[in-house]
């Protein structure tokens, strides 16, 4: 279901966010509810003092050199997972949507919101019927977790693209058309390239070889604020920070100051007083919030749907993209806060440390490879397992289909990603000792 950006819509909005915050007598009756305020391991207090007006300031930013792009704006498709979600909290992630999206790309296109209940108890359109007939919710049958509910919500998606959200969010002004801006720019840059290289090849002037280091489809993700910090745009230096992962794949955090990869020294732009506005590539995702287009999301692979529940599948995400002659970039103009919760609200079936462990197995044994030096194949893995020991014991499951995608997109090994994009994890690797022989890491794991 699609909802045209007009005024007669801004409207409409407006009306429809006031008749949620007046009614009172669905928030009395979900804040008296001590069940519900424990609902998604958020503290109660915090849920009802996580309100819209948190993210109230404006985007004071010029948006810089985009306007002509305003031409073509593509459909979008925003999608949210949500397990057992707190209504109060997954009500305040719609309401700061539809406010702080609706007046962007004003008479431009159509977005589209499409929310995945991954089979909650009880269904999520019980507790949010002020937003049914805006938004799109497709109820899974089963319970299938974050990363296939992902994979069910994008097959139904008909935008070109896909912003994927967490349910527990609230969007400052003007998040969305930095994210949708710099994915049009990119593209837009690489088939001027493309054309330009044909021409070249046609007159013999370069080789197919000479061009194929740049990157072919993109990521964008934007700034990721915790609740408990002020989300507004002052000190945006302060907030400027890359993902990383350890070896044991676990993410982590590094500020743009630690150089911690050639991607955040950019020279030429230092003396540029809008320097700090400018897109960050960034070796890894954080998790769920980032725009991508479509087509490029299934042909690089999707997310890996024998991935169960939760945990890892940014990681592989992250590999895959760079790996496969991709990109991904940090948007400072573009800002989300989220509420980071202490435990998980929703059970692992098989465990949750089984679950995870295996996920991240199934990354290494498909990304963690060398296809000339066997040698430093068994190296790698052997820092993983040596860091993350339990999941020598735990079986990875059929991977096949994910060693294709490597094979079939000539993708680079995980030697060229520690070099050129995340040189810091391979200095580290000096001060693991792998703690034993690693011959039982076979030539199957690494092929």
């Amino acid at each position: 279901m699609y909802y045209n950006l007009n005024h007669y819509h801004v409207i409409i909005t407006i009306i429809i966010y006031y008749l949620v915050l007046t009614n009172s007598t669905t928030l009395n009756t979900l804040n008296s509810n001590e069940k519900q305020s424990r609902r998604g391991q958020f503290n109660s207090e915090l849920c009802n003092n996580f309100t819209l007006n948190t993210l109230s300031h404006s985007l004071n930013i010029t948006l810089l050199h985009y306007s002509d792009i305003y031409q073509y704006i593509p459909n979008i498709s925003i999608l949210i997972i949500a397990h057992n979600e707190n209504a109060i909290i997954l009500e305040n992630t719609l309401k700061s949507i539809l406010i702080n999206t609706s007046l962007l790309l004003l008479n431009k296109k159509v977005i589209e919101i499409i929310l995945v209940d991954d089979f909650s108890n009880p269904p999520i359109e019980d507790h949010i019927k002020t937003f049914n007939k805006i938004i799109r919710i497709i109820r899974n049958q089963k319970r299938l977790g974050l990363i296939k509910s992902r994979m069910n919500g994008a097959r139904n998606a008909t935008g070109e693209i896909l912003v994927f959200l967490d349910a527990h969010v609230e969007t400052l002004n003007h998040w969305l058309e930095p994210l949708i801006i710099q994915l049009i720019s990119l593209r837009k840059n690489h088939r001027k390239k493309q054309q330009l290289n044909l021409q070249k090849q046609q007159n013999q002037e370069i080789t197919t070889s000479s061009s194929s280091d740049d990157p072919r489809h993109f990521i964008v993700t934007p700034i990721i604020l915790s609740t408990s910090d002020r989300l507004d745009y002052d000190n945006i230096e302060d907030n400027l920070y890359l993902g990383g992962f350890s070896w044991n794949l676990t993410f982590r955090w590094h500020h743009i100051s630690e150089g911690v990869t050639p991607l955040s020294i950019e020279p030429s732009k230092t003396t540029d007083p809008y320097h700090l506005l400018y897109p960050r590539k960034t070796p890894a995702l954080a998790g769920g919030l980032f725009a991508v287009w479509k087509d490029d999301f299934f042909h690089y692979g999707g997310y890996d749907e024998e991935m169960s529940i939760w945990g890892g599948e940014n990681i592989e995400l992250s590999l895959r993209t760079w790996l496969c002659h991709g990109q991904i970039e940090i948007i400072p103009c573009s800002r989300v806060g989220h509420m980071f919760r202490a435990k998980h609200p929703y059970t692992f079936p098989m465990g949750k440390e089984f679950t995870i462990l295996r996920n991240h197995k199934r990354t290494v044994l498909v990304w963690f490879k060398h296809d000339t030096n066997l040698t430093l194949a068994r190296q790698y893995l052997g820092y993983f397992y040596t860091k993350s020991p339990m999941s020598k014991i735990i079986p990875a499951g059929d991977l096949k289909l994910r060693k294709s995608i490597s094979n079939s997109l000539n993708c680079h090994t995980f030697t060229w990603y520690l070099e050129n994009i995340y040189p810091l994890l391979k200095q580290e690797a000096a001060n693991i000792k792998i703690n034993e022989d690693i011959h039982y890491i076979t030539a199957f794991d690494i092929q």
